[in-house]
């Protein structure tokens, strides 16, 4: 690994030996300084012409990061000569006449929120073709205004059902082309012989795909000589051939975590894509954790604290956070006819949230968090161990264009794109489950069908949704699944194996199995590269002694149990509870306003999430200063990992004469 850095930047200072350095003046979206962050990137014309531009050109590629970096600038009407793109221009020798800008947009015209900002500027270079004209198209991305983001969920206003091409980002890139042909008219730019490079981050990578796409297909430019690279691009088309030979030159490139690379969904009966190539950003589950945390993430902090003054924070999970929100999304909105028109009326909640969010002065002072949402912000942070406000700003890391610039200035080519295939394998049911790594460390935990956070290492990862859990595995490490449930009737269980593409792009799902873990046995099978690789379970069936230390430690007759209680009775009279012990037996104590009541008792597991409890109690009665033998028996549901809702029965011996009590157990 030391070599292979050493090599990488050996070649990258040979790269800036014969190439120029130029100075750019660095603002973005979230940077933090006032002031540019001055940032010195190699700069060659003959990079043009060098090779076809169906062939990925990473010098090339860096420089339209930068200046996708810096489309997201506010200050183009106030500052037309000092802003930080006039600024990279003119280090790039361009003239003032050859520099366009049209970010004062008028959102009352006829294509109303369906618009976009972008600059153009030309030169001509010294290509390795000869002397040619260099065009740039930077495309803004989504300003602080409402007015595009509701263009960003524009999926079908007009029809409200799935089209060719997400209709908000098309009438944008359009009108888009329209502005490029008339700017290469105007100019007398020979559109067959000049070199252009398209370029933009989210919502603008996703205008300057369906660019790319539109000028494809017009045949009015060489596309030997249209380089378009996107970041953090969302989705934009349904059309089959959108990965097409035609379509070659469109490079997008993606962080398998970013939530809004996989939006609107792949799933089913979405099935949205984007037009030309996808290279993806090196991530823990592309790579061994020692080069990733202590090599490649190390390097580009160095860039990344001087753009937003800390360390970059990844999930670490692959593309399991997106994967989840598009399942979830799919799930409440099957289609998007759904989207507009379902129960959930999604589309028009979305809009209304950008009027809430986006205020009409986009550079006024945001409002400090109310003291309501910072509490709330609290308890979900405690009840996550902490991974709610990980997970808050993680989300912003995977897709900030400042990060796509770190990684672009500290990795070689070679270094930054790393995929792998992977896998996840979705649980329905009550069960126990153990998933250990290759070196015998159990990564996750799984109890009554249930994950929680507290029992989950990355870069394995686990969520309980909508009634089942689905487990993430990255496809180039070997993991162990165990299964047992010893419940007292088989309770049913089923699992299906699904496999995403190395950008996280979801391919397909196996056929689901079913099963019903019987008494005392376990069940395992290989997963992670297995499972990536093939959609197939093969178990191991042994008994529970002779399995794994970790599967030996799930839930069973002998593991501890402490709860508390409260119940009321038909009367409305209350009674806290207490147990403490191990299921097989445990100490029991019921507290009510003249009596209490203790006693040994024992729990089992009957069937699926329900449990039985039966003991023996005295009941000490404060008023009548008697005690009663008394047996009670409860039934009780789990549909979380810490609550219970039960319903008991309670008879004084030796009458029989029985108390019904209902309550929830924590």
């Amino acid at each position: 690994m030391i070599k292979k850095t050493l090599i990488s930047l050996f070649l990258l200072q040979l790269c800036a030996l014969y190439a120029e350095t130029i100075t750019f003046p660095i603002l973005g979206f979230k940077t933090v300084p006032k002031e540019p962050i001055m940032l010195d990137v190699p700069w060659e014309e003959k990079w043009f012409g060098e090779k076809s531009a169906f062939v990925y050109h990473h010098d090339i590629a860096r420089i339209a990061c930068v200046f996708s970096e810096m489309s997201y600038i506010e200050d183009v009407e106030e500052h037309p000569t000092t802003n930080v793109i006039y600024r990279s221009y003119k280090a790039l020798g361009i003239d003032d006449e050859n520099i366009l800008f049209h970010y004062d947009i008028k959102y009352t015209d006829p294509l109303g929120d369906n618009q976009s900002g972008v600059s153009f500027a030309h030169k001509k270079i010294q290509s390795a073709l000869g002397e040619k004209v260099l065009v740039f198209c930077i495309v803004r991305g989504t300003p602080r205004n409402a007015n595009e983001w509701v263009s960003n969920v524009n999926v079908s206003d007009s029809t409200h059902k799935a089209q060719d091409f997400h209709e908000g980002f098309f009438i944008a890139a359009d009108q888009l082309y329209k502005e490029l042909i008339a700017y290469l008219e105007s100019r007398g730019i020979d559109k067959q012989d000049c070199f252009l490079l398209i370029t933009g981050h989210s919502r603008g990578a996703a205008v300057a795909n369906m660019l790319g796409a539109i000028i494809a297909n017009s045949g009015a430019l060489d596309t030997e000589k249209v380089y378009v690279y996107t970041f953090g691009t969302p989705n934009t088309t349904t059309e089959s051939d959108c990965h097409s030979d035609k379509y070659g030159f469109i490079y997008n490139i993606e962080s398998v975590e970013d939530l809004c690379a996989t939006l609107p969904s792949n799933r089913y009966n979405w099935a949205y894509k984007k037009y030309g190539k996808t290279k993806t950003l090196v991530s823990r589950w592309s790579s061994d954790e020692d080069t990733f945390e202590n090599n490649y993430v190390n390097r580009m902090n160095v860039y990344l604290n001087r753009f937003i003054l800390r360390d970059y924070k990844p999930f670490r999970i692959g593309p399991f956070f997106p994967s989840q929100i598009s399942r979830l999304f799919v799930i409440l909105n099957p289609s998007v006819r759904s989207f507009y028109e379902g129960p959930l009326e999604l589309h028009d909640k979305c809009v209304f949230t950008f009027s809430l969010v986006f205020p009409s002065n986009p550079r006024k002072k945001k409002k400090n968090p109310s003291l309501f949402g910072k509490a709330m912000f609290g308890v979900l942070n405690s009840m996550t161990n902490g991974a709610f406000g990980y997970a808050n700003v993680a989300v912003f890391d995977m897709h900030m264009c400042e990060v796509y610039l770190s990684w672009y200035m500290a990795l070689s080519e070679e270094e930054l794109f790393q995929e792998a295939p992977s896998s996840q394998i979705v649980f329905s049911g009550s069960f126990n489950a153990v998933i250990t790594d290759s070196k015998g460390r159990e990564v996750i935990t799984i109890k009554d069908g249930l994950s929680s956070f507290d029992a989950i290492t990355p870069p394995a990862a686990a969520m309980s949704l909508m009634g089942k859990t689905v487990v993430g595995l990255s496809g180039i490490e070997d993991y162990t699944v165990e299964i047992m449930h010893n419940s007292l009737l088989p309770s049913p269980m089923s699992i299906k194996v699904e496999h995403y593409a190395g950008d996280g792009t979801f391919i397909g799902s196996g056929k689901r199995i079913y099963f019903a873990p019987k008494y005392n046995k376990v069940y395992s099978f290989r997963a992670g590269r297995k499972t990536a690789e093939d959609f197939d379970i093969h178990f191991d069936i042994t008994d529970k002694s002779e399995a794994s230390k970790s599967a030996q430690k799930l839930p069973s007759a002998l593991s501890p149990l402490l709860s508390a209680s409260i119940s009321t009775d038909g009367n409305l009279q209350g009674e806290l509870g207490i147990d403490v012990g191990v299921r097989a037996a445990y100490l029991s104590a019921f507290f009510a306003r003249d009596s209490l009541s203790f006693g040994i008792a024992s729990q089992q597991n009957v069937w699926w999430r329900l449990y039985a409890d039966e003991g023996i109690y005295v009941k000490r009665d404060f008023e009548e200063d008697t005690f009663t033998p008394q047996a009670r028996f409860s039934l009780s549901y789990k549909p979380l990992h810490t609550v219970k809702f039960f319903a008991s029965s309670l008879f004084d011996l030796p009458s029989l004469s029985p108390t019904f009590r209902f309550g929830v157990k924590l």
